[in-house]
């Protein structure tokens, strides 16, 4: 059994592999659960993204993030940017594309945690890179360079690298994107 350092009100920051193991466990322990059937038959993609835009939802911003199904909208936190933006928009996306299904309020009642699901699908989906594109520029939202995959999506000369990379890695590895934003401009 996994054992779970977290809960709903940390859920983001529990480490992926830790995530990812918990999310596999409960899988197991509840292989019945349509949620699995869903997300096998309509993974988080370009597709979802165009489906969730052509029905209307849109993204704001206020007080707090989450993901109202009904007026179809995903909201985020005020001030929130970079990575914890991406992660907390890719947490909603999931809501938002498998809907009642893994609505938070279900939880409870399948002894299973979808906000921790909504994680592990949202971390999931947000590393890829081309997705990650994808879904900012069609709900037309800023781009923010933070990490590998972020890089990979958008320009890197739009990096302020003071200000967007905030990870331990992303300041020791500062010189080097440097270079490849000087590359990648001539």
């Amino acid at each position: 059994m996994v054992e779970r350092e977290y809960s709903t009100s940390n859920i983001n920051t529990a480490p992926w592999g830790k995530l990812d193991a918990w999310v596999a466990e409960n899988r197991r322990n509840h292989p019945g659960r349509k949620i699995w059937k869903l997300i096998e038959d309509t993974p988080i993609n370009e597709n979802s993204i165009d489906k969730l835009i052509r029905e209307g939802w849109r993204v704001n911003y206020f007080l707090e993030s989450n993901c109202n199904l009904g007026k179809k909208v995903i909201s985020l936190e005020k001030g929130i940017r970079g990575y914890k933006r991406d992660r907390a928009l890719f947490h909603e996306l999931a809501h938002a594309v498998y809907g009642e299904e893994l609505a938070d309020r279900w939880a409870a009642i399948f002894g299973c945690d979808n906000r921790a699901i909504a994680e592990w699908l949202g971390r999931r989906s947000r590393s890829d890179f081309a997705l990650l594109r994808y879904t900012i520029t069609s709900f037309q939202l800023e781009p923010y360079v933070y990490d590998r995959v972020s890089v990979l999506a958008f320009d890197p000369s739009l990096a302020n690298l003071d200000e967007q990379l905030v990870f331990q890695f992303g300041k020791e590895r500062k010189r080097a994107l440097c270079r490849i934003c000087i590359d990648y401009e001539g």
